[in-house]
């Protein structure tokens, strides 16, 4: 019994710290360090007891549900333990609030981290814990599932404190949730995706034993009604969180981010990579050794691959489309990382494809030797030509496409951190994995040289590493030249040692991400207090600070214009 109070006893114990170090600091001054700490355990305790409340709510809400069926109820320990999170954690919990709404007088409470990160967190505990009770709820009542009286008792309670948080980030937080806006809007939008690509799946698969099999699998209509569980709540909450509010929000970084990375890379990877394997069943069954010979029970995952590509190209599009929409052209960092990425993992597929054909080709060169184990050669031959056949108009659509733009615009694509990060890794590490490989032959070669048993084994060991150095090598080699032509055409682009930028008193938002974006430095805003922000000429500010020779600078208004001081930090 008493494992189940130590959640209590340790709540204790940080609400007595917390008592303490508050007390101790209200005899004096208080530096940033202690506020910003009372700040962090202040709200991180507030959530902990939150959480605790819950729970003892839960269990009671749920007590009281399976007493009214005339069922046994749970151990007297189950019982005792909520009436004592309840009893305990309600008043613990409304002090503390009380106390920190006194302190939201204070308009830099209110843009704390501690606030963002209570609020934040609560929202997507309330949202994973009420979305998956509703699913099961959802279930039961479609007749999928048992009624189960925790999940009700969850939802309530749960959903309950996710329906107040969610009007609380509106009232106290002075920048509304970005964050919490987005990773609600990703965790929906997984519940939501993979609610339709099994709908999808469980609807191809029925057609696909209809049409090859004599059976159909009994459990089609519960797994269909599963879906549409699953798709109702996935749905309702991406409806509140991105249609209606993440949609709206101001395009930053981090929006971007979401959208770019998270909507536009993982359909594509997704729709490519199932694709792919799809494409190896086609190569196999026409040209390989395909087993089962049985054409039905060769293509069952067809069905499955089918589904992923479909919803993989359904988010590719629509979160493409999002970003087309109010001129969002822009060339960001994001959209480089994305492309590169892209870039990247079709270079590195059409390497793997080469690397497996030459392994192919000298293990028909020496027959005694076997290199890749295998019952069918021609199977490998087609799986690297699937590598081919993917990776490479991957690689190469992309890799246009950004050369096309570097030459259009050298200046900001040569300055882009991404860029250099991408040819740094190909020639950099494609170099020494060339170099380690072309040790691990020649040493192996030698060894057996040495002790007189070079033959197939020799082979064997010899070969992977050759042919890791050949397309390895040619990667790093090709990327090298790219590098040293970057270098070569725009020295003073990349040899420039500005890395931040402060703005003080001037219009920040857009001023913002236009500097960070073509300079590639580190953007910050500061308001002087009593004062409207003055307008920028940033087009003019950005040529101006490419010359700086600097690594910091705080830009300032002044009387017709603005100031650039440089400064350094005292270490």
């Amino acid at each position: 019994m008493i494992f189940g109070l130590l959640p209590l006893l340790v709540l204790a114990a940080i609400v007595a710290l917390i008592v303490k170090a508050v007390r101790s600091n209200g005899s004096g001054p208080r530096a940033a360090g202690p506020v910003m700490l009372r700040r962090f355990f202040q709200y991180a305790t507030l959530y902990g007891v939150l959480v605790v409340v819950a729970i003892g709510f839960t269990g009671l809400l749920e007590q009281l549900l399976g007493a009214g069926d005339g069922v046994v109820r749970r151990a007297s320990t189950d019982a005792a333990r909520a009436i004592a999170f309840v009893v305990v954690g309600t008043p613990v919990y409304i002090g503390i609030a009380a106390w920190v709404n006194r302190q939201l007088d204070d308009p830099r409470e209110r843009q704390s981290f501690g606030l963002s990160f209570y609020l934040t967190a609560t929202l997507i505990t309330g949202l994973l814990v009420a979305g998956y009770a509703a699913f099961e709820l959802l279930s039961w009542a479609f007749g999928v599932t048992d009624f189960d009286e925790a999940s009700l008792a969850r939802g309530v309670v749960w959903g309950l404190i996710w329906l107040i948080h969610w009007f609380l980030i509106d009232r106290y937080l002075e920048v509304r949730g970005e964050g919490h806006i987005l990773a609600g809007s990703a965790l929906s939008l997984g519940h939501l995706g993979s609610a339709i690509g099994f709908g999808l799946f469980v609807v191809l698969d029925r057609l696909y034993f209809d049409l090859f099999e004599t059976g159909v699998a009994d459990s089609f209509g519960d797994d269909l009604l599963t879906a549409l569980a699953a798709l109702i709540v996935g749905g309702g909450f991406w409806w509140i969180y991105w249609l209606r509010n993440g949609i709206h929000l101001e395009r930053t970084t981090l929006w971007n981010a979401y959208t770019l990375l998270l909507g536009v890379f993982s359909g594509l990877s997704a729709a490519v990579g199932s694709a792919a394997g799809l494409l190896y069943l086609v190569l196999v069954w026409l040209f390989g050794d395909p087993d089962p010979s049985r054409a039905s029970r060769f293509f069952v995952t067809t069905p499955a691959l089918v589904a992923a590509i479909v919803l993989g190209l359904g988010f590719f599009f629509y979160h493409r489309a999002v970003l087309g929409e109010g001129g969002s052209r822009r060339r960001t960092e994001i959209r480089r990382v994305y492309e590169y990425v892209i870039a990247g993992l079709g270079l590195l597929g059409f390497a793997a494809g080469v690397t497996v054909l030459l392994l192919v080709l000298i293990q028909q060169i020496t027959p005694s030797a076997r290199i890749i184990e295998t019952d069918s050669d021609i199977n490998v031959v087609l799986g690297a030509i699937t590598f081919l056949m993917v990776g490479g108009p991957l690689w190469l659509g992309f890799w246009r496409r950004i050369q096309r733009i570097r030459f259009a615009q050298p200046e900001a694509e040569l300055r882009s951190r991404s860029r250099r990060v991408y040819l740094g890794l190909l020639f950099g590490v494609g170099g020494v994995t060339a170099l380690i490989s072309l040790v691990v032959a020649v040493f192996t070669f030698i060894e057996d040289l040495l002790d007189g048993n070079l033959g197939g084994s020799t082979i064997n060991d010899v070969a992977p590493a050759l042919a890791i150095v050949v397309t390895t090598g040619a990667i790093a080699g090709y990327h090298w030249v790219v590098f040293r032509e970057d270098r070569a055409q725009t020295p003073a682009a990349i040899a420039s040692p500005l890395r931040e930028v402060i703005l003080l008193g001037i219009t920040a938002p857009e001023a913002m991400a236009t500097l960070a974006e073509q300079l590639d430095v580190r953007v910050r805003f500061w308001d002087r207090i009593g004062e409207v922000p003055a307008p920028l000429d940033v087009t003019a500010l950005s040529t101006e600070l490419a010359q700086v020779p600097h690594e910091r600078v705080l830009v300032m208004a002044a009387p017709g214009g603005h100031e650039v001081v440089p400064f350094a930090e005292r270490r």
